[in-house]
């Protein structure tokens, strides 16, 4: 899809035109057809909060459709509210087989028109045109969005151009997690990984199956030998502060397909299961996204990427594994088998990348889904400050959050008494216990964990999303490396 802006808007140009106005204030219509006024009466219009107007007028041999978009109260309007309406007038016309869209913020005053605001609302409407529809032939022959404009002043033009740019990234994390888990193996994370360094001049290393043995990540490995599908480790580096030794490790989970192993999932809670490499898309994502934003930074993205399949070489409930760090793992529930990769590669980080910093992404839990549903992350760290800074950048990058508790409580339930630890500490506060789990592998350095079982998938459509993956997290790393950067 192509992106520009203009700073008139010209009816003669436009399949499609969005209109967003405010409760209470009489939109200008200079510019528009004479009928506008009578359209809107009949449709009783005033720009109340998720209302809208939808109706098409004749311009010569075309048919131009027309959706005013209600945003509320100018005082009550937010950012997020103000990507919801817009987003989710975008994605309306974007099913009415239309080439070219117009959105006009001539409705809304220049002091609103914050960076901030223009790069949100953009991405949303960005992320509105995504559709998931190779596997479905009707849907790909349907006349998709080809030109999106923005109508508004041109001082807004590089806030038009970050937005499209963090789309289109969270785009690549979403066509990852939507593709079913037949086509997108171990050995397709690594093709994706490899294209997204390649263009962005990001270093990289893919250690295979017996490198990683070498290095005796038997946790990482456990998990993926019921598969015949070969693991393996990806290495990301962003070099973006050369004089500096501190480095930022983005370690992403990326089971390709997660069947539960011997603690085998229900059928239905298989179906979705391909998105279970959620953290894996987030990373790349965010990589490709750091390098395009260039801050002087160091960041390392590693990916632990396997199956957790079931045959006769699969591990089983009951074992006894030794991670790469020396400490002994009992196996209560092959099921909890993410966080056994994440020990490894965060091992890997902090051993091998001299990591100074750890934040771990994956969608770990379905206790985090139990607690606080599709729209937020859980986020887990022992320091204040961290959960400051990423607090702040999930503001900016417009993703929820909320801190998860984590204290000896919940890192006795992982107690073990034949091992060092057990991979699962009960149903119980599930999400936090999980977190101490992998907290166990940080070896002291400052540390974020972030569950995105609920966030990266939905079960249905929401204002600017389809059902399927969200690419959750991919803006919000870039933000707090960013954010660490300053």
């Amino acid at each position: 899809m192509n992106v520009t802006t203009s700073s008139n808007l010209d009816i003669t140009k436009y399949n499609g035109i969005i209109i967003p106005c405010f409760e209470g204030q009489q939109p200008s219509l200079e510019t528009l057809p004479q009928q506008t006024a009578t359209y809107l009466k009949a449709n009783k219009f005033e720009g109340k909060y998720e209302s809208n107007a939808l109706f098409s007028i004749p311009l010569e041999e075309t048919l131009v459709q027309y959706l005013f978009v209600g945003l509320g109260k100018k005082e009550e309007l937010t950012v997020e509210k103000a990507m919801c309406a817009i987003g989710s007038a975008v994605k309306t016309l974007s099913k009415k087989e239309l080439a070219s869209v117009a959105v006009s913020f001539t409705e809304i005053e220049e002091s609103i028109l914050t960076e901030h605001f223009v790069l949100s609302v953009v991405k949303a409407c960005s992320l509105a045109c995504y559709a998931f529809d190779k596997f479905m032939e009707k849907e790909k022959e349907k006349q998709k969005i080809e030109t999106l404009t923005y109508i508004l002043s041109q001082t807004h033009i590089q806030a038009v151009k970050k937005g499209v740019s963090i789309a289109e990234d969270i785009t690549l994390a979403r066509l990852l997690v939507d593709e079913p888990a037949n086509l997108m193996k171990p050995k397709n994370v690594v093709e994706v990984a490899t294209r997204v360094c390649q263009k962005a001049g990001i270093e990289m290393k893919v250690f295979e199956k017996e490198e990683i043995e070498k290095m005796n990540m038997n946790a990482f490995l456990s998990v993926a030998k019921g598969s015949d599908e070969e693991p393996r480790l990806i290495v990301m580096k962003y070099n973006g502060n050369p004089e500096s030794d501190e480095i930022v490790a983005l370690v992403g989970k990326g089971l390709t397909y997660d069947s539960g192993g011997y603690s085998i999932k229900p059928t239905n809670s298989m179906i979705t299961m391909k998105s279970d490499m959620g953290g894996s898309a987030a990373v790349i994502g965010a990589m490709s996204a750091i390098a395009k934003e260039a801050p002087k930074i160091n960041v390392v993205g590693i990916i632990a990427t396997c199956e957790n399949m079931i045959s006769g070489r699969a591990y089983l409930p009951g074992d006894v594994l030794t991670s790469m760090s020396g400490k002994t793992i009992e196996i209560v529930n092959t099921d909890a088998e993410g966080r056994l990769t994440l020990a490894d590669a965060i091992t890997y980080a902090i051993q091998k990348e001299h990591a100074t910093k750890i934040v771990d992404i994956c969608t770990l839990t379905g206790a985090v889904v139990v607690a606080l549903g599709e729209d937020y992350a859980g986020v887990i760290t022992r320091e204040d400050s961290l959960w400051e800074d990423i607090q702040a950048s999930a503001k900016r990058a417009t993703e929820s959050i909320w801190r998860m508790p984590i204290d000896k409580n919940f890192e006795k339930k992982n107690k073990s008494t034949i091992a060092d630890i057990k991979n699962s500490g009960g149903r119980w506060g599930g999400c936090s216990s999980a977190g101490a789990f992998v907290g166990a592998f940080t070896e002291g350095k400052p540390w974020i964990h972030i569950d995105i079982a609920g966030s990266a998938y939905l079960e249905s459509e929401k204002p600017y999303f389809t059902a399927g993956a969200t690419g959750s997290g991919v803006h919000l790393l870039t933000e707090l490396v960013k954010h660490w950067a300053k």
